[in-house]
Formats: structure tokens, sequence, C-alpha cells
């Protein structure tokens, strides 16, 4: 858990080889200054984080600034449940903005909102990179004021009954696929 109240930003490293098992969170963090808005909060992970993914997120993040989410190579984000897909991941409120990185394995289910907008009129990029994994089997929710982009390279499964749900309240949708979108 981090806690950061005034200014500054916050970065969380789990690294190779790594573990983090949560009964509720593997993270938690809220990063706040009651006095100016913008504490970034990174999160980086090339091991393993894994949390309960019912009762709460496997990563649970509230920040008044920009998120910055990369989920390396060897990194796995998962949770405890039996089918690891029906559980939530990623459970995250920005400020600012969100940008996630799947350069490894997420498998469960993501809510992520944004309500910031970078300069080139982005609130939330999402790259599952080539060789990268999400597979999910629920809910997932992606709220930004502007636009929401998810580029994939890699592979990404839809288990049993999903749906994704992007929603822009003043930008556009875009969704670029080079990778493998599977349902099954």
């Amino acid at each position: 858990t981090a806690f950061k109240a005034g200014a500054g930003s916050t970065t969380i490293s789990n690294n190779t080889g790594g573990e983090v098992h949560g009964a509720q969170s593997a993270i938690w963090a809220f990063t706040y200054d009651p006095l100016a808005d913008g504490n970034a909060l990174t999160i980086y992970n090339d091991g393993l984080l894994e949390g309960d993914g019912a009762t709460d997120a496997t990563i649970h993040t509230f920040n008044d600034g920009n998120l910055t989410l990369h989920n390396d190579v060897n990194g796995v984000i998962t949770n405890s449940q039996t089918t690891p897909e029906t559980g939530t991941i990623l459970d995250s409120w920005a400020k600012g903005t969100a940008t996630l990185t799947n350069d490894g394995q997420a498998i469960g289910n993501m809510v992520v909102q944004a309500d910031g907008v970078d300069a080139g009129g982005a609130s939330i990029l999402f790259n599952n990179n080539t060789g990268a994994l999400w597979a999910y089997g629920g809910s997932n929710d992606f709220l930004g004021d502007g636009d929401i982009v998810l580029n994939n390279g890699g592979t990404i499964n839809a288990v049993g009954v999903s749906s994704s749900s992007f929603e822009s309240l003043n930008g556009d949708i875009a969704i670029t696929n080079a990778g493998v979108m599977n349902t099954t």
C-alpha cells in the first residue's frame, strides 16, 4: 500500500523475479495533493502481481495526476480466482491521463477512468504489444474525457460472457489490431 499526501510523484516497481501476493490488492496506491493537482503515479511490473480479484482488484489506484502502468515481458498481473480471467486486475481513477503498456501477461478485467487529456487529446492509451497476452472473462470499462486508444499487437482473449466498454465524453475511440483477438 502506498499513500502519498502532498506534492511529488510516486513510483512502485516489482522487478524481475519479484512476487507480490495480496489477500485483497497486491498494489493499492493513493496519491493526492490537497493544494495542487498533478501527482504522477508510475507502476512497473516485471514479476508477479496477484491479488484477490473479487473483493478488490489486484492493482487499485486513485491519483490526482497521470497514471503509467507498464507490465514488462516477464510480468504477470493476475488474481487468485478459480478462473482468473473473471477476476479484476485493475481498478483505477486518474485525474490526469492513463497510459497502460502490456508486454507480458495480464489475466483479468480492468476498470480505468482518466479525466485528463494529453497534448494529443488522449485520456487513455492502452498498448497490448507484440508477444503480450490480455485475457479477461467479464466486464471491462474504459472511461475518459478525451480520446481512448487501444493498440493490439499481441493477443486479446475474451473468455465466456465478456464485454469491453470504451466511453469518451469529448473525444474519439480508436481500436487498432495488428495481433489476435479471440472470443471463446
